[in-house]
């Protein structure tokens, strides 16, 4: 399978976006690791870890 430089770029893209993730969520960052992601997303945690917060969608 041969890859374009559209598929190159897109792969490095993920890489990115998937170590600013790690990064945030060890950081413990929330502004930032929720902005990593689309309005509509959801996120569910177990009963142990409730985020509270004014964006809708983790809520």
């Amino acid at each position: 399978m041969s890859m374009t430089i559209e598929d190159i770029i897109n792969i490095e893209e993920i890489k990115k976006l998937r170590s600013l993730y790690s990064h945030y969520f060890d950081a413990q960052d929330l502004d930032k690791l929720c902005a990593l992601f689309t309005e509509d997303a959801k996120c569910e945690w177990d009963e142990d870890h409730i985020v509270k917060t004014s964006i809708p969608w983790v809520q």
